[in-house]
């Protein structure tokens, strides 16, 4: 009976190694370091605190065993970012949610009024510009900072500037650079306008920050670009009488050379605005993120 087991023993012992697991050393025997060494290799590596902290801040994946490695994964529109925005189309808002890790799609709307008065050439201008604009842009993170390029699309152009001018009788102007009087009895009205192109515009920007920063809710975000909105058109319109030593007073729409002259200034002007199709684009937003859902991927 005592021979078996001492056979038992010795046949479990000679065995372990392909059960997968390693029998106690006997009392006095000396344990093999190659067969502790792929036992304990055969265990996965549990990552630490700081690996799991940087996996989901976004810096870099985390490690289970010697194959498998873990990352945190950022859902479509899991969360939403709103902002303030400043810049050359206003004040206005932003919203942002996330299409994919380092990709989030941002909508905005931008508004501004403003009512200037200057003289131009001896005329008095009324002015009012009116700025409005939405848009839509797609936010590409190419590298692992806060860098992004923004191909993106305006939905809604709807600036325009207007002013109006009244021309008191018996002040002199020019139109064309040709020298007029305003008629004393039928003074000189005036009407502009200039449209900022189509209403819908391709646009390009970049920028840095990220409205939807894993490891922060309050946000900063600037961007600089361009959108093409189009030609932009002016329009001048005057009626009323105008008066030279030469030919006296007479009605604008009378006048060929006058409403030849006021053609001219109005082809002038638009010639000159010409540069105004490539609108440019300089935003400033400070943004808050409501919460974060990521999901966990494996790979090999």
């Amino acid at each position: 009976m005592k021979l078996h087991c001492h056979a038992l023993a010795v046949c479990l012992i000679l065995l372990s190694p392909q059960l997968g697991f390693a029998a106690a050393p006997l009392a006095g025997e000396t344990v093999n370091p190659d067969l502790a060494s792929s036992s304990s290799a055969a265990l996965p590596d549990a990552p630490d605190a700081a690996a799991i902290e940087a996996a989901r801040l976004g810096r870099q994946p985390i490690g289970f065993g010697r194959n498998t490695k873990l990352r945190l994964r950022t859902e479509a529109f899991s969360t939403w970012a709103v902002g303030t925005t400043v810049g050359l189309g206003g004040v206005g808002f932003q919203i942002a949610t996330p299409l994919r890790t380092k990709m989030n799609l941002r909508f905005g709307a931008n508004a501004f009024n403003y009512s200037p008065t200057i003289v131009e050439s001896g005329i008095p201008i009324d002015g009012a510009i009116r700025l409005r604009s939405a848009n839509a842009s797609v936010d590409i993170y190419p590298y692992r900072g806060s860098f992004h390029i923004s191909p993106g699309i305006t939905l809604y152009n709807g600036s325009r500037m207007t002013a109006t001018t009244h021309i008191a009788g018996g002040q002199h102007f020019s139109i064309n650079d040709v020298d007029y009087q305003s008629d004393f009895t039928d003074p000189v009205h005036g009407w502009f306008d200039v449209r900022m192109g189509s209403k819908f515009a391709p646009s390009f920007t970049f920028g840095w920050g990220n409205m939807l920063k894993r490891s922060t809710n309050w946000t900063l975000q600037t961007d600089f670009g361009i959108q093409y909105v189009g030609t932009p058109k002016f329009t001048l319109l005057m009626s009323g009488s105008v008066c030279t030593p030469a030919d006296g007073c007479t009605r604008i729409q009378d006048d060929p050379e006058t409403m030849a002259n006021l053609a001219q200034q109005q082809r002038d002007v638009n010639e000159a605005i010409q540069p105004l199709r490539f609108y440019p684009i300089l935003t400033t937003s400070i943004g808050y993120r409501f919460g974060h859902k990521t999901s966990t991927q494996f790979w090999r």
